[in-house]
């Protein structure tokens, strides 16, 4: 393993563990929410809010801005199941989004993406169980994954492998990560700092191979897409 495949391995497992950590704070604390969490015990963007300001990561503080109420951005998956009067094409959700923001939060047949865009090249991460090009997988027969692709449309490739090229239903949401001023680490005691919360919590979770595998429930974020009930009309120009 070369050093920075060590270190991409170790921010995986880092920011898995964190996500268990932060959905078991938001469940302890869930009678507090401004938004009830359905009985499905998934959470949805908006349930970020008691840590919209104040993020812990890394060591670090972080703060969040994102859309509290309905997602900016819905559709169908399926370009020929697109509906007229019912939201956009992924496509161009993505294109909308990506104007503004570097990265968003995409919700599809109840699993919760990550896709991100930086420079020319756009990414794509699931925490839940998938092979290297991202097709889910049973079990603890995969990996999570982060996967680089060349252009927006490589990476709608990918999110329609992710969710098995069905007739489903997305939402998606931006969400800015704004970085408080805080004391600057060199990168060796970045490194350092995860690899310890690792080794510490490791023994909560099942590894296999480089990545991660966590409990379907503890994975991180998730939404259902939105039901079709009076969805507002999303303009593609």
């Amino acid at each position: 393993m070369t050093h920075w495949t060590k270190i991409i391995s170790l921010t995986l497992k880092y920011n898995l563990m964190s996500g268990n950590s932060l959905y078991k704070n938001v469940r302890i604390n869930e009678k507090s929410l401004r938004y009830q969490i359905d009985e499905s015990g998934q959470l949805e963007v908006r349930h970020f809010d008691m840590f919209k300001k104040n993020l812990q990561m890394y060591n670090e503080t972080f703060s969040m801005c994102y859309e509290s109420d309905e997602s900016p951005y819905y559709g169908n998956i399926q370009d020929k199941y697109q509906e007229d009067d019912f939201g956009i094409s992924l496509e161009n959700a993505l294109k909308h989004l990506f104007k503004n923001h570097t990265a968003g939060v995409l919700v599809a047949s109840s699993k919760s993406f990550a896709v991100i865009c930086s420079g020319t090249k756009y990414y794509f991460t699931d925490s839940h169980s998938c092979d290297q090009r991202g097709k889910p997988l049973s079990g603890d027969n995969g990996k999570s994954c982060v996967i680089e692709c060349g252009d927006i449309f490589e990476l709608i490739r990918k999110i329609k492998r992710a969710t098995l090229f069905l007739n489903c239903q997305y939402t998606l949401d931006y969400i800015d990560i704004h970085r408080h001023h805080n004391m600057k680490k060199n990168d060796f005691d970045k490194e350092q700092e995860v690899e310890e919360f690792v080794d510490i919590n490791q023994h909560r979770s099942t590894f296999k191979s480089n990545e991660i595998i966590v409990e379907s429930h503890d994975t991180g974020f998730e939404k259902k897409g939105r039901r079709k009930k009076s969805p507002k009309r999303m303009k593609s120009g």
